[in-house]
């Protein structure tokens, strides 16, 4: 007997909430050049912004199902900005309508030195996305009080 696989619906996959906390100085053209990048990459890499507002997206797959890599990826791409001190990232979730209360949270620091140890050994291929997570300290349950704030 042969299963079929359910066909990948890109409105109702599931995605992830990410914010991010500009660098300091940042003027609002600096903001704006950033999300067209991050809109083109977005586009490149298969992924769409759903939902959220400039700084609180929720970012949802094109094609396919996301997975760690997809965020990680993300993640990486945003810490080679200058104009990005902080990452906030959710585990995934199917509401796009609105920034959880609750949830888990991975929280990356520009500046924190595991992050830039780090993403130096993910971007020449030495580890893997989990334990690009991990060493950051992986999503962590707490209140988001200030994500998304």
């Amino acid at each position: 007997m042969v299963s079929k696989a359910r066909a990948f619906d890109p409105a109702t996959g599931q995605g992830f909430w990410l914010a991010f906390t500009p660098s300091p100085g940042m003027g609002e053209r600096a903001e704006r050049h950033l999300m067209r990048d991050l809109e083109d990459h977005l586009a490149q890499v298969g992924l769409r912004i759903d939902g959220g507002t400039q700084r609180h997206l929720y970012i949802r797959g094109t094609e396919r199902e996301l997975t760690l890599a997809d965020q990680i990826d993300l993640v990486d791409w945003l810490l080679l900005r200058t104009t990005v001190a902080r990452i906030d990232v959710t585990e995934f979730t199917d509401d796009a309508t609105r920034i959880p209360v609750t949830s888990k949270v991975m929280r990356v620091g520009r500046w924190d030195l595991a992050t830039l140890g780090v993403g130096l050994l993910y971007r020449i291929g030495r580890i893997k996305p989990e334990l690009y997570a991990e060493i950051l300290g992986g999503f962590v349950d707490e209140p988001n009080r200030e994500l998304f704030a």
